[in-house]
């Protein structure tokens, strides 16, 4: 189904947009970014990283809880630390998004990159919380609660690539696949780094 996202429903509201995704999250994105405006679709990204990351902040504070029962406050400094933690994902993946933007001569502009990423991202905080709540018992058990959200983030960023950005279909499924991997790669390589500093200083 072809979408032709340059049309803007002026009575559309980010409420609404929040509504529509909620509801039809696979299909529903590209439906979002036709009615919204420029802006609209901007605070609306915004708005998914708000809820990515209170959802991720609630899967670490209930997993602190089941390790640490006292429920001591966290320091300020580490939730500072955390939540720059958290902007990681997803900026890098709104970059790998903006340079398949570019090389496929995409006409849409960086408010579509933000809503496809922050989009995509919300499922795998949800992952977080289902962990938290299941408690970590084995690495089978948490790849079974993972499936659901991966794929959901699979088919929202293609979804993204290919109702919003407009690349051909058979491309696109080719493309999420590259862009999950490759953000894999990054996001492992630097946490594998970060420990091992830390080590080293310790």
């Amino acid at each position: 189904m072809n979408i032709d996202v340059n049309t803007k429903e002026s009575q559309y509201t980010i409420a609404g947009a929040l509504f529509t995704f909620i509801t039809n999250p696979i299909n529903g994105l590209p439906t979002i970014y036709r009615r919204l405006n420029s802006i609209q679709v901007i605070l609306t990204g915004i708005l998914f990283f708000m809820i990515y990351e209170i959802f991720c902040f609630t899967g670490a504070w209930i997993g602190k809880s089941q390790i640490d029962p006292s429920g001591q406050a966290i320091p300020n400094e580490y939730v500072l630390f955390f939540t720059l933690g958290l902007a990681i994902p997803v900026i890098l993946l709104m970059a790998l998004i903006a340079i398949v933007r570019l090389v496929t001569a995409s006409r849409e502009s960086f408010g579509a990159d933000l809503l496809i990423a922050t989009a995509a991202a919300l499922p795998m905080s949800l992952w977080g919380i289902a962990v938290s709540i299941v408690g970590l018992r084995g690495w089978t058990v948490d790849l079974s609660i993972i499936i659901v959200p991966l794929c959901l983030f699979l088919i929202i960023l293609y979804s993204g690539m290919a109702g919003i950005h407009r690349i051909a279909r058979p491309l696109a499924i080719i493309i999420v696949p590259v862009v999950t991997i490759f953000l894999g790669w990054i996001l492992q390589t630097a946490i594998v780094t970060i420990i091992k500093k830390v080590i080293a200083e310790g």
